[in-house]
């Protein structure tokens, strides 16, 4: 039997490898998990191989598979769940293909698409499978399938209170709410991410709904940059380089370089340049920041604008809404286009042409060397 830890490992391994062709780096895992050493990873990973789960061959990097003994099984894909507001129960009966390392030792297994944002910050997004263990009852703080108003199902954490249960969502921007009755219908035991079905950005009718959502993030991340701002040296040395210098310029700047250079990681990723799945937290987007600078410095070097923290929420909220999307296809021309889209008239007037020539000259020389980089390293 598999420790919890050991079991996440093994689906990181077995969900990088079916996304990328080839097993994640032991310094990959380390930083996914935010362990402290490689030496820990490696314990485990030992550990995976002398259970039979993992094979590697020795003194070759990337070389983890899958063994042979672990076979993948067929449960029912029960429909959708909602991760937000409650939707009617609707089953839709198919099956789908999971790793057996998914299940638990025992009991009766269902999964089911998860429709919502309510639990991204236990690492469930819109568009993934859930691999639920049929059962009636539940510990608090367990994430379950709950049927409420007879007719109702959710995916929320549950906690006994006083006259019933509260359900809980991993989303500060949505309420709890308690009910007096419910009907557990199982426990959810693992994840299984899902890219079938994104939406490729060489569509005109997806860039426009992906520029839509930018548009909410720099609204977003401009109320955390002017609540967390404060007067600093890089504040003081930008407006040294302003005719007229003023504040909130200054965050808006900030604001568009941090989603810029998201944007770029996720193209990056898409090339298969890097490799990660989310960003859950700021560490690992330094540490994503610092691979990438080995692949361009001249994008991801560190600028005047990195004193801006992003909050945990925003990172994994954008993970939530990047990972619908196929990066892909993108060319200039496509990143050209979504540029022209998402900065509006009135922030273009803001930012000044001092910026925004750099900042498009910064795009433009990123997506270029991204595309000749992955054409030269097939």
């Amino acid at each position: 039997m598999l420790t919890k830890r050991q079991k996440q490992i093994l689906d990181f391994v077995t969900n990088f490898i079916g996304k990328n062709d080839y097993s994640p780096s032991l310094e990959e895992i380390k930083r996914h998990f935010r362990l402290r050493s490689v030496a820990t990873v490696h314990e485990h990973i030992e550990t995976l191989q002398s259970k039979e789960y993992l094979s590697k061959e020795e003194h070759q990097p990337r070389s983890l598979s899958i063994s042979k003994e672990e076979k993948n099984t067929k449960i029912p894909l029960l429909g959708l769940i909602a991760a937000g507001e409650p939707i009617e129960a609707i089953q839709e009966y198919e099956t789908i293909s999971i790793p057996k390392h998914l299940l638990t030792n025992s009991g009766e297994h269902f999964a089911l698409r998860v429709k919502g944002n309510s639990m991204i910050q236990e690492g469930i997004f819109d568009g993934d499978n859930v691999i639920i263990r049929k059962q009636n009852s539940a510990e608090d703080g367990d994430t379950i399938v709950a049927l409420i108003n007879q007719n109702e199902v959710t995916l929320k954490k549950i906690y006994k209170v006083t006259g019933g249960f509260k359900l809980q969502p991993s989303n500060p921007s949505i309420e709890a709410f308690v009910v007096k009755q419910l009907i557990v219908q199982g426990k959810v035991v693992s994840v299984m991410r899902s890219y079938v079905g994104r939406k490729t950005l060489d569509q005109t009718l997806n860039l426009l709904t992906f520029n839509n959502e930018l548009k909410q993030f720099i609204i977003k991340a401009q109320e955390e940059i002017k609540h967390k701002f404060k007067p600093n040296n890089e504040f003081e040395i930008w407006q040294r380089t302003e005719n007229k210098p003023d504040q909130d310029k200054f965050c808006l700047e900030t604001g568009y370089t941090f989603l810029n250079e998201i944007l770029l990681l996720w193209v990056c990723k898409d090339k298969k340049l890097l490799s990660f799945e989310v960003i859950n937290n700021r560490q690992q987007l330094i540490s994503l920041k610092q691979e990438a600078q080995q692949i361009y410095s001249h994008i991801f070097e560190s600028n005047i604008f990195d004193w801006y923290e992003p909050s945990d929420f925003l990172l994994q909220e954008i993970t939530n809404s990047f990972n619908k999307y196929d990066f892909t296809p993108i060319d200039r021309d496509i990143l050209g286009k979504l540029y022209e889209q998402f900065i509006t008239r009135e922030e273009r007037k803001k930012l000044g042409q001092s910026f925004l020539k750099l900042f498009f000259k910064k795009m433009r020389l990123g997506i270029i060397f991204i595309l000749d980089y992955n054409s030269s390293n097939p």
